[in-house]
């Protein structure tokens, strides 16, 4: 038997239970840690935008909400599973997901690899520019490196150069992409001429230039010490003589040359029809890896996989015409309203008008016009 004088043993602490949260969309409680560490895997390791709901056959969505919740710095029960610095950056993250989603897809929306800024993809631009005036950074949209060239392009690697950019270097080009092939052809007519005149004599005089500056390249590369003035004339005598030899094949090349000419108006007026014909045969034969393939060596891998990004963006607003034919549906009421109004204001003042010339010695009260309301009122 304990003495009186012994004081009693104290009680075991309570341990309080684990923050929960209810999810608004399928009313299941999970623990805050656990939502944290799905949230994290599914945001960080997998890149989802949209989150399902951790319990286990549930397919319903998580709320955003529920997520901003779990996420938010200001609730310190919560430091115990992440600290408020990671929950602002994860959340910043999900952020980003979610507009790039909204986008199209990460093949259609990329951020700055300096400030971070999501931009939609700008087709034919591949050399991009962040438009942020402190930033300013250009990068490649394909492989996202930080460049401020074009020989980033044609350097051998899997990026390819857009029509845009080529635009922006060449103002040939511009003018030539700018209309249409056939009023091209048909408002500058010296186009077929340059063409065929041109291209033999750009043959002509540069395969005997390129040859002779080959040949003293050669000689220069071949004497380890300074040439000799003996030495200088001889290696041009030698490039001087293969030049003029070389005038006779570069004319009989010059030539021939004029049989590609055909050939190069037949590419550029019919080269998408028979791409376009090419596609739907190889489908019909259901070779679909084979026409894939041969997209992927014209245009690129990744413009064939924004492309298909591009259709599926197009199948999904087909899919959910709900908000493009509210927003249609609302533009042509205002305009209906707007005219409806211009209509009772012109038959207002022709009413007035009228009345004014049957009645000219009595004096009426002016008629009010009626008010038309240009304050727009956004929904």
């Amino acid at each position: 038997m304990a003495s009186p004088s012994e004081a009693p043993p104290p009680e075991p602490e309570k341990q309080s239970a684990p923050p929960q949260l209810t999810l608004r969309n399928c009313t299941h409680v999970v623990e805050v840690a656990r939502l944290c560490s799905y949230i994290t895997e599914q945001t960080v390791t997998h890149k989802k935008p949209i989150l399902k709901c951790p319990t286990d056959g549930c397919t319903q969505d998580i709320h955003e909400n529920d997520v901003e919740m779990a996420l938010s710095p200001i609730e310190r029960d919560y430091d115990q599973h992440l600290r408020p610095e990671q929950r602002i950056k994860l959340l910043y993250l999900h952020h980003s997901l979610q507009i790039i989603d909204a986008f199209g897809g990460p093949l259609l929306a990329k951020p700055c690899p300096v400030c971070r800024n999501i931009y939609a993809e700008r087709e034919g631009c591949r050399l991009v520019e962040c438009p942020v005036i402190r930033c300013r950074t250009r990068f490649c949209w394909d492989c996202g490196l930080i460049t401020d060239s074009l020989q980033h392009f044609i350097s051998g690697g899997p990026c390819r150069m857009g029509s845009d950019d080529l635009e922006r270097w060449s103002l040939v080009y511009h003018w030539m992409n700018g209309g249409s092939r056939i009023g091209t052809l048909f408002f500058t007519p010296f186009l077929p001429v340059l063409i065929t005149l041109v291209l033999p004599l750009v043959v002509c005089f540069y395969m005997p230039l390129t040859v002779y500056r080959n040949t003293m390249q050669k000689a220069r590369m071949a004497e380890t010490e300074d040439l000799m003035r003996a030495e200088v004339l001889a290696a041009r005598f030698r490039a001087t003589v293969r030049c003029i030899l070389s005038i006779f094949p570069a004319i009989l090349l010059g030539f021939v040359s004029l049989g590609a000419v055909p050939g190069l108006v037949f590419i550029y007026f019919f080269l998408s029809t028979g791409l376009g014909a090419l596609s739907c045969f190889l489908d019909c034969l259901g070779l679909s890896k084979l026409r894939r393939m041969i997209n992927a060596s014209i245009v690129g891998e990744a413009e064939l996989q924004r492309r298909e990004a591009r259709t599926v963006q197009e199948r999904r607003g087909e899919d959910h015409p709900d908000m493009s034919a509210s927003l249609s549906s609302s533009s042509s009421k205002k305009k209906k309203a707007t005219k409806k109004t211009t209509k009772d204001a012109k038959k207002g003042k022709k009413t007035s008008a009228a009345s004014a010339d049957s009645t000219p010695t009595t004096p009426q009260k002016p008629a009010n016009k009626p008010q038309i309301f240009t304050k727009d009122i956004g929904f």
